[in-house]
């Protein structure tokens, strides 16, 4: 999925990219932005195209990238949850029981967590085209962006 935004900071070979919220299903699905909460998005991508503060940018997000970090991040502490459950009542020990239920939920928990964030930065968004190149608009009002 393409979005396009507008860069507000960059650094090195990362930028933060404010992003108008798209009306698509995948978009309001998706989870990977950080909401302003007044519409707006902010998304740390990777900068291979060098854009600058104030460049309005195309950003390539991969739909798959998403879904596997977080599945990663719900679905392995999931899987321990169900496992402590299963394992834990076949023990006839109370405190024993519970012992084995937390381990295997906060390993699978902490697991999950490590190996979405890894997967995550692994597959970050980028930016992979700058449409309009500015040297800087800090000084110009703030207007949407256009589709």
């Amino acid at each position: 999925m393409q979005e396009r935004g507008i860069v507000i900071e960059a650094k090195d070979h990362l930028a933060t990219v404010k992003l108008d919220r798209m009306k698509t299903a995948g978009c309001a699905r998706c989870g990977l932005c950080q909401s302003a909460g007044d519409g707006r998005l902010f998304l740390e991508v990777e900068n291979p195209a060098g854009a600058r503060k104030g460049d309005q940018v195309t950003v390539e997000i991969l739909a798959q990238a998403a879904f596997l970090s977080s599945l990663f991040v719900y679905g392995i502490p999931l899987a321990g949850f169900i496992c402590g459950v299963i394992v834990s009542g076949l023990v006839t020990i109370t405190w024993l029981r519970a012992i084995i239920f937390l381990t295997l939920l906060g390993s699978t928990w902490w697991a999950g967590l490590v190996l979405g964030e890894r997967y995550g930065r692994q597959h970050r968004p980028k930016i992979i085209q700058v449409i309009i190149a500015t040297q800087d608009r800090s000084s110009l009002p703030e207007q949407p962006l256009s589709e």
